[in-house]
Protein backbone atom coordinates (compact mmCIF):
# COMPACT_ATOMS: atom_id res chain seq x y z
CA UNK A 1 0.00 0.00 0.00
CA UNK A 2 1.35 3.23 -0.87
CA UNK A 3 1.79 5.61 2.22
CA UNK A 4 1.73 9.05 2.35
CA UNK A 5 5.63 9.50 4.57
CA UNK A 6 7.57 11.67 1.45
CA UNK A 7 7.99 15.54 1.57
CA UNK A 8 6.30 14.71 -1.83
CA UNK A 9 3.36 12.33 -0.72
CA UNK A 10 2.53 14.95 2.08
CA UNK A 11 2.79 17.77 -0.42
CA UNK A 12 0.51 15.73 -2.64
CA UNK A 13 -2.29 15.02 -0.06
CA UNK A 14 -1.96 18.82 1.54
CA UNK A 15 -2.79 20.13 -1.97
CA UNK A 16 -5.78 17.55 -2.82
CA UNK A 17 -7.13 18.29 0.47
CA UNK A 18 -7.03 22.24 0.04
CA UNK A 19 -8.04 22.42 -3.56
CA UNK A 20 -11.21 19.92 -2.42
CA UNK A 21 -12.42 22.37 0.41
CA UNK A 22 -12.45 25.78 -1.98
CA UNK A 23 -13.46 24.29 -4.90
CA UNK A 24 -10.47 25.92 -7.50
CA UNK A 25 -10.35 24.40 -10.58
CA UNK A 26 -8.40 25.82 -12.93
CA UNK A 27 -7.35 24.75 -16.17
CA UNK A 28 -5.46 26.15 -19.05
CA UNK A 29 -7.48 25.78 -22.27
CA UNK A 30 -5.16 23.52 -24.94
CA UNK A 31 -5.05 24.23 -28.75
CA UNK A 32 -2.41 22.29 -30.35
CA UNK A 33 -4.33 20.49 -33.48
CA UNK A 34 -5.36 17.39 -31.85
CA UNK A 35 -1.58 16.45 -30.68
CA UNK A 36 -0.79 15.32 -27.32
CA UNK A 37 -0.05 18.05 -24.89
CA UNK A 38 1.79 18.17 -22.16
CA UNK A 39 -0.21 17.84 -18.52
CA UNK A 40 -3.36 16.62 -20.40
CA UNK A 41 -3.42 13.37 -18.91
CA UNK A 42 -6.73 12.20 -19.26
CA UNK A 43 -7.23 13.33 -22.35
CA UNK A 44 -9.99 16.03 -21.76
CA UNK A 45 -8.07 18.77 -23.68
CA UNK A 46 -7.27 20.97 -20.16
CA UNK A 47 -4.85 21.40 -17.66
CA UNK A 48 -6.63 21.12 -14.90
CA UNK A 49 -6.93 19.21 -11.37
CA UNK A 50 -8.48 16.23 -12.99
CA UNK A 51 -4.82 15.39 -14.95
CA UNK A 52 -2.93 15.22 -11.34
CA UNK A 53 -5.94 12.77 -10.50
CA UNK A 54 -5.44 10.89 -13.61
CA UNK A 55 -1.98 10.50 -12.22
CA UNK A 56 -2.15 9.32 -9.13
CA UNK A 57 -4.74 6.87 -9.97
CA UNK A 58 -2.99 5.09 -12.58
CA UNK A 59 0.65 5.15 -10.62
CA UNK A 60 -1.13 3.91 -7.02
CA UNK A 61 -4.72 2.82 -7.56
CA UNK A 62 -4.29 0.67 -11.33
CA UNK A 63 -6.11 3.27 -12.95
CA UNK A 64 -6.06 4.45 -16.30
CA UNK A 65 -2.92 4.95 -18.33
CA UNK A 66 -3.02 8.77 -19.55
CA UNK A 67 -4.43 9.08 -22.86
CA UNK A 68 -2.15 11.74 -23.74
CA UNK A 69 0.43 8.76 -24.66
CA UNK A 70 2.41 8.31 -21.75
CA UNK A 71 5.79 9.78 -21.14
CA UNK A 72 5.85 12.89 -23.57
CA UNK A 73 2.92 14.06 -21.77
CA UNK A 74 2.55 13.31 -18.22
CA UNK A 75 6.44 13.73 -17.63
CA UNK A 76 5.89 17.63 -16.83
CA UNK A 77 8.68 17.76 -14.30
CA UNK A 78 10.98 16.90 -17.04
CA UNK A 79 12.96 14.27 -15.49
CA UNK A 80 12.84 10.97 -17.87
CA UNK A 81 10.39 9.24 -15.48
CA UNK A 82 6.52 9.12 -14.49
CA UNK A 83 6.03 9.14 -10.80
CA UNK A 84 4.17 10.98 -7.95
CA UNK A 85 7.07 14.13 -8.47
CA UNK A 86 4.94 14.92 -12.01
CA UNK A 87 1.44 14.97 -9.87
CA UNK A 88 2.78 17.01 -7.43
CA UNK A 89 4.60 19.61 -9.69
CA UNK A 90 1.06 19.77 -11.62
CA UNK A 91 -0.50 20.31 -8.87
CA UNK A 92 1.79 23.04 -7.52
CA UNK A 93 2.00 24.88 -11.10
CA UNK A 94 -2.09 24.83 -10.65
CA UNK A 95 -2.67 26.20 -7.32
CA UNK A 96 0.69 27.52 -6.28
CA UNK A 97 2.15 29.62 -9.24
CA UNK A 98 4.71 26.92 -9.74
CA UNK A 99 6.77 26.24 -12.59
CA UNK A 100 5.22 25.61 -15.85
CA UNK A 101 4.73 21.86 -17.40
CA UNK A 102 8.01 20.55 -19.17
CA UNK A 103 7.12 17.91 -21.33
CA UNK A 104 8.83 16.99 -24.36
CA UNK A 105 5.02 17.05 -26.14
CA UNK A 106 3.45 21.25 -26.62
CA UNK A 107 2.64 22.71 -23.44
CA UNK A 108 -0.93 24.52 -23.02
CA UNK A 109 -0.43 26.98 -25.49
CA UNK A 110 -3.98 28.83 -25.59
CA UNK A 111 -5.15 31.40 -22.75
CA UNK A 112 -7.70 33.97 -22.66
CA UNK A 113 -6.80 37.45 -22.35
CA UNK A 114 -7.48 39.12 -18.89
CA UNK A 115 -7.11 43.09 -18.26
CA UNK A 116 -5.96 44.53 -15.23
CA UNK A 117 -5.93 48.52 -14.25
CA UNK A 118 -2.91 49.41 -11.99
CA UNK A 119 -2.06 52.59 -11.35
CA UNK A 120 1.69 53.08 -10.02
CA UNK A 121 3.11 56.53 -7.81
CA UNK A 122 6.44 58.04 -7.43
CA UNK A 123 8.34 56.96 -10.49
CA UNK A 124 11.53 58.58 -10.64
CA UNK A 125 10.92 59.98 -14.04
CA UNK A 126 7.72 61.89 -13.62
CA UNK A 127 5.51 63.07 -11.48
CA UNK A 128 1.90 61.94 -10.44
CA UNK A 129 0.39 57.99 -10.87
CA UNK A 130 1.04 56.31 -14.10
CA UNK A 131 -1.50 54.14 -14.78
CA UNK A 132 -0.87 50.59 -16.65
CA UNK A 133 -2.76 48.31 -18.45
CA UNK A 134 -1.68 44.56 -17.86
CA UNK A 135 -2.70 42.00 -20.13
CA UNK A 136 -2.54 38.66 -18.77
CA UNK A 137 -3.68 34.79 -19.46
CA UNK A 138 -6.60 34.31 -17.91
CA UNK A 139 -9.76 31.80 -17.15
CA UNK A 140 -11.74 34.09 -18.28
CA UNK A 141 -11.84 37.29 -21.26
CA UNK A 142 -12.06 40.72 -19.50
CA UNK A 143 -11.71 42.76 -16.19
CA UNK A 144 -10.10 41.17 -13.53
CA UNK A 145 -10.45 37.94 -14.21
CA UNK A 146 -9.00 34.44 -12.56
CA UNK A 147 -5.16 34.46 -13.92
CA UNK A 148 -4.44 30.87 -15.68
CA UNK A 149 -2.24 28.93 -13.76
CA UNK A 150 1.85 29.08 -14.71
CA UNK A 151 4.50 31.20 -14.15
CA UNK A 152 4.55 33.38 -17.27
CA UNK A 153 7.88 35.93 -18.73
CA UNK A 154 6.64 39.87 -18.70
CA UNK A 155 7.02 42.18 -21.30
CA UNK A 156 6.30 45.91 -20.71
CA UNK A 157 6.42 48.09 -23.72
CA UNK A 158 6.61 51.56 -24.72
CA UNK A 159 4.15 53.10 -27.18
CA UNK A 160 5.01 55.67 -29.57
CA UNK A 161 4.87 59.91 -29.53
CA UNK A 162 1.36 60.49 -29.10
CA UNK A 163 0.10 57.35 -29.91
CA UNK A 164 -2.20 55.36 -27.12
CA UNK A 165 -2.28 51.56 -25.60
CA UNK A 166 -5.26 50.75 -28.31
CA UNK A 167 -2.92 51.27 -31.02
CA UNK A 168 -1.22 48.05 -30.07
CA UNK A 169 -3.68 45.68 -29.54
CA UNK A 170 -2.78 43.26 -31.99
CA UNK A 171 0.22 42.47 -29.92
CA UNK A 172 -1.04 41.19 -26.74
CA UNK A 173 -3.21 40.01 -28.90
CA UNK A 174 -0.08 37.58 -29.72
CA UNK A 175 1.47 37.43 -27.07
CA UNK A 176 -0.59 36.67 -24.30
CA UNK A 177 -2.63 33.75 -25.47
CA UNK A 178 0.34 32.32 -26.14
CA UNK A 179 1.63 32.90 -22.33
CA UNK A 180 3.07 36.05 -21.73
CA UNK A 181 2.19 39.31 -19.51
CA UNK A 182 2.01 42.10 -21.26
CA UNK A 183 2.09 45.66 -19.79
CA UNK A 184 2.27 49.40 -20.72
CA UNK A 185 0.89 53.13 -20.33
CA UNK A 186 -0.57 55.72 -22.20
CA UNK A 187 0.15 58.22 -19.73
CA UNK A 188 2.71 59.79 -22.21
CA UNK A 189 0.23 59.30 -25.14
CA UNK A 190 -1.14 63.58 -25.14
CA UNK A 191 2.22 64.69 -23.94
CA UNK A 192 3.65 67.64 -26.33
CA UNK A 193 6.89 67.46 -25.43
CA UNK A 194 8.26 64.10 -24.21
CA UNK A 195 11.54 63.16 -22.55
CA UNK A 196 13.18 60.07 -23.39
CA UNK A 197 15.34 59.95 -20.66
CA UNK A 198 12.15 60.32 -18.28
CA UNK A 199 10.22 57.83 -20.82
CA UNK A 200 12.98 55.10 -20.09
CA UNK A 201 13.01 55.52 -16.14
CA UNK A 202 9.20 55.34 -16.63
CA UNK A 203 9.76 51.71 -18.34
CA UNK A 204 12.09 51.03 -15.48
CA UNK A 205 9.78 51.59 -12.31
CA UNK A 206 6.93 49.91 -14.14
CA UNK A 207 8.76 46.58 -14.82
CA UNK A 208 9.94 47.13 -11.23
CA UNK A 209 6.66 47.66 -9.47
CA UNK A 210 5.03 45.00 -11.88
CA UNK A 211 7.67 42.33 -10.64
CA UNK A 212 6.72 43.33 -7.03
CA UNK A 213 2.88 42.60 -8.40
CA UNK A 214 3.85 38.88 -8.71
CA UNK A 215 5.47 38.73 -4.87
CA UNK A 216 1.71 40.74 -3.69
CA UNK A 217 -0.52 38.01 -2.33
CA UNK A 218 -3.55 40.02 -2.68
CA UNK A 219 -2.38 40.59 -6.39
CA UNK A 220 -4.33 39.05 -9.22
CA UNK A 221 -0.33 38.57 -10.83
CA UNK A 222 0.69 36.63 -7.14
CA UNK A 223 3.16 33.91 -8.22
CA UNK A 224 2.11 34.12 -11.90
CA UNK A 225 5.28 36.03 -13.16
CA UNK A 226 8.01 33.66 -14.17
CA UNK A 227 10.75 36.23 -13.18
CA UNK A 228 12.40 36.59 -16.96
CA UNK A 229 11.13 39.73 -18.55
CA UNK A 230 12.10 42.22 -21.98
CA UNK A 231 10.83 45.52 -22.78
CA UNK A 232 9.59 46.12 -25.98
CA UNK A 233 8.49 49.58 -27.67
CA UNK A 234 7.87 51.69 -30.61
CA UNK A 235 9.45 54.73 -32.51
CA UNK A 236 9.97 57.00 -29.39
CA UNK A 237 9.07 53.63 -27.20
CA UNK A 238 11.56 51.94 -29.37
CA UNK A 239 14.08 54.45 -28.02
CA UNK A 240 13.01 54.97 -24.54
CA UNK A 241 12.94 50.70 -24.43
CA UNK A 242 16.48 50.79 -25.21
CA UNK A 243 17.58 53.25 -23.10
CA UNK A 244 16.09 51.41 -19.94
CA UNK A 245 17.68 48.01 -21.63
CA UNK A 246 21.05 49.40 -20.82
CA UNK A 247 20.39 50.20 -16.99
CA UNK A 248 17.76 47.19 -16.27
CA UNK A 249 20.62 44.91 -17.53
CA UNK A 250 23.30 45.66 -14.50
CA UNK A 251 20.00 44.57 -12.00
CA UNK A 252 20.13 40.51 -11.60
CA UNK A 253 16.91 40.63 -10.11
CA UNK A 254 15.07 41.96 -13.06
CA UNK A 255 15.95 39.29 -15.18
CA UNK A 256 15.70 41.06 -18.51
CA UNK A 257 16.92 38.93 -21.23
CA UNK A 258 16.10 40.87 -24.50
CA UNK A 259 14.49 43.81 -26.15
CA UNK A 260 12.24 43.84 -29.63
CA UNK A 261 12.03 47.43 -30.79
CA UNK A 262 9.98 48.27 -33.78
CA UNK A 263 10.90 51.36 -36.18
CA UNK A 264 12.93 52.80 -32.89
CA UNK A 265 13.87 56.32 -32.24
CA UNK A 266 17.99 56.06 -32.31
CA UNK A 267 18.12 60.05 -31.40
CA UNK A 268 16.38 62.90 -30.22
CA UNK A 269 14.66 64.89 -32.43
CA UNK A 270 11.99 68.03 -31.30
CA UNK A 271 9.30 67.18 -29.89
CA UNK A 272 11.27 64.51 -28.69
CA UNK A 273 14.09 65.22 -26.13
CA UNK A 274 16.75 64.01 -24.40
CA UNK A 275 20.34 63.81 -23.17
CA UNK A 276 20.41 60.16 -23.29
CA UNK A 277 20.93 58.62 -26.89
CA UNK A 278 19.48 55.37 -27.89
CA UNK A 279 22.24 54.99 -30.70
CA UNK A 280 24.92 55.78 -27.95
CA UNK A 281 23.71 53.64 -24.72
CA UNK A 282 23.23 50.24 -27.26
CA UNK A 283 26.64 49.55 -27.26
CA UNK A 284 25.94 49.04 -23.43
CA UNK A 285 23.48 46.67 -23.62
CA UNK A 286 24.51 42.98 -23.14
CA UNK A 287 21.93 40.97 -24.15
CA UNK A 288 20.10 40.23 -28.00
CA UNK A 289 17.64 42.86 -29.71
CA UNK A 290 15.38 42.54 -32.41
CA UNK A 291 14.87 45.51 -34.48
CA UNK A 292 12.35 45.42 -36.89
CA UNK A 293 12.38 48.50 -39.32
CA UNK A 294 10.02 49.27 -42.43
CA UNK A 295 12.17 50.29 -45.27
CA UNK A 296 9.49 52.74 -46.19
CA UNK A 297 9.57 54.67 -42.88
CA UNK A 298 9.92 58.24 -43.34
CA UNK A 299 9.54 59.28 -39.52
CA UNK A 300 12.32 57.56 -38.08
CA UNK A 301 14.15 56.47 -41.25
CA UNK A 302 16.36 53.91 -40.89
CA UNK A 303 19.56 55.40 -42.11
CA UNK A 304 19.23 57.47 -38.76
CA UNK A 305 17.65 55.64 -36.30
CA UNK A 306 17.06 51.77 -36.64
CA UNK A 307 20.18 51.04 -38.40
CA UNK A 308 22.43 52.82 -36.77
CA UNK A 309 21.08 51.41 -33.50
CA UNK A 310 21.78 47.92 -34.73
CA UNK A 311 25.52 48.74 -35.77
CA UNK A 312 26.06 50.03 -32.53
CA UNK A 313 24.81 46.59 -30.56
CA UNK A 314 27.78 44.17 -29.16
CA UNK A 315 29.57 42.37 -32.41
CA UNK A 316 28.31 38.45 -31.56
CA UNK A 317 25.86 39.56 -29.24
CA UNK A 318 23.09 37.56 -31.26
CA UNK A 319 21.08 40.74 -32.34
CA UNK A 320 19.03 40.69 -35.25
CA UNK A 321 17.53 43.41 -37.86
CA UNK A 322 14.79 42.14 -39.55
CA UNK A 323 13.34 44.69 -42.47
CA UNK A 324 10.22 45.16 -44.19
CA UNK A 325 10.86 46.31 -48.04
CA UNK A 326 7.22 47.46 -47.72
CA UNK A 327 7.16 48.34 -44.35
CA UNK A 328 6.21 52.06 -43.32
CA UNK A 329 6.19 53.63 -39.99
CA UNK A 330 2.72 53.59 -38.91
CA UNK A 331 2.03 50.28 -39.96
CA UNK A 332 3.43 49.05 -36.71
CA UNK A 333 0.45 50.37 -34.75
CA UNK A 334 -2.88 48.11 -35.39
CA UNK A 335 -5.57 48.96 -37.85
CA UNK A 336 -8.09 49.79 -36.16
CA UNK A 337 -5.74 51.97 -33.25
CA UNK A 338 -7.52 55.22 -32.38
CA UNK A 339 -4.18 57.29 -33.72
CA UNK A 340 -2.98 54.73 -36.57
CA UNK A 341 -4.94 56.79 -39.06
CA UNK A 342 -3.10 60.09 -37.93
CA UNK A 343 0.19 58.60 -37.98
CA UNK A 344 -0.69 57.70 -41.41
CA UNK A 345 -1.29 61.27 -42.47
CA UNK A 346 1.33 62.80 -40.47
CA UNK A 347 3.68 60.16 -42.34
CA UNK A 348 2.48 60.59 -45.79
CA UNK A 349 2.79 64.62 -45.30
CA UNK A 350 6.91 63.73 -44.31
CA UNK A 351 7.41 61.09 -47.16
CA UNK A 352 5.99 63.44 -50.17
CA UNK A 353 5.75 67.03 -49.30
CA UNK A 354 4.31 67.40 -52.19
CA UNK A 355 1.48 64.77 -52.20
CA UNK A 356 -0.62 64.20 -54.68
CA UNK A 357 1.52 65.37 -57.07
CA UNK A 358 4.34 63.27 -56.29
CA UNK A 359 4.49 59.98 -54.12
CA UNK A 360 7.76 59.33 -53.37
CA UNK A 361 6.86 56.70 -50.64
CA UNK A 362 5.24 54.63 -53.08
CA UNK A 363 3.14 51.31 -52.04
CA UNK A 364 3.27 49.76 -48.73
CA UNK A 365 2.38 46.65 -46.41
CA UNK A 366 -0.87 48.13 -44.43
CA UNK A 367 -1.19 47.64 -41.30
CA UNK A 368 -2.80 44.64 -41.82
CA UNK A 369 -0.49 42.85 -43.30
CA UNK A 370 2.80 44.62 -41.37
CA UNK A 371 1.13 43.90 -38.01
CA UNK A 372 0.88 40.48 -39.03
CA UNK A 373 4.40 39.84 -39.35
CA UNK A 374 5.61 41.30 -36.63
CA UNK A 375 3.13 39.77 -34.18
CA UNK A 376 4.87 36.42 -36.00
CA UNK A 377 8.42 37.59 -35.51
CA UNK A 378 7.90 39.17 -31.74
CA UNK A 379 6.52 35.73 -30.53
CA UNK A 380 9.05 33.71 -32.34
CA UNK A 381 11.51 35.84 -30.92
CA UNK A 382 10.30 36.10 -27.27
CA UNK A 383 9.99 32.29 -27.32
CA UNK A 384 13.59 32.58 -28.14
CA UNK A 385 14.82 33.99 -25.43
CA UNK A 386 11.90 33.78 -22.63
CA UNK A 387 11.76 30.00 -22.89
CA UNK A 388 14.47 28.98 -23.94
CA UNK A 389 14.42 26.02 -25.57
CA UNK A 390 16.07 24.11 -28.88
CA UNK A 391 13.00 24.03 -30.60
CA UNK A 392 12.13 27.69 -30.17
CA UNK A 393 15.67 28.77 -30.94
CA UNK A 394 15.00 26.95 -34.52
CA UNK A 395 11.07 28.71 -34.77
CA UNK A 396 12.70 31.97 -35.13
CA UNK A 397 14.75 31.19 -38.26
CA UNK A 398 11.99 29.64 -39.69
CA UNK A 399 9.64 32.57 -39.30
CA UNK A 400 12.38 35.10 -40.77
CA UNK A 401 12.56 32.80 -43.91
CA UNK A 402 8.65 32.62 -44.14
CA UNK A 403 8.04 36.10 -43.93
CA UNK A 404 8.80 39.00 -46.43
CA UNK A 405 11.86 40.59 -44.80
CA UNK A 406 15.43 40.95 -45.20
CA UNK A 407 17.62 40.22 -42.01
CA UNK A 408 21.49 40.35 -40.54
CA UNK A 409 22.61 39.13 -37.37
CA UNK A 410 25.12 40.77 -35.27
Amino acid sequence: MFELRSGIGMRAAALLLAVSFIGLVPAAKIDAGGEAVCGDANGDSLVDLGDAVHVLAWLFRGGEAPRCGGLPCVDVNSDSTSDLADAVYLLEWLFLGGEDPACSAPRPASYEVGRLRLSFGDSPGSRGEIPVDVFYPALEPGERGAAAPGRFPLVVFGHGYNMETLDYAYIWETLVPAGYVFAMSDRLSDAMILDLDEYALDLQFVLSRLKSEGETRDSILYRHLDGSSAFMGHSAGGGASLLASSRVLLDEDQDLRTAVVLAPLGMTVSPVLGLRQPTDEAGDIDAPVLVIEGEKDCTTPPVLHSRRIFESLPEGGGSYLASLPLGDHCGFSDEDGPTTASCGIAEVTLCNPFFPFINFQGETLGSVEQTRIVGELALAWLNRHLRRTSANMDLFEAALSEEPVTWRRR
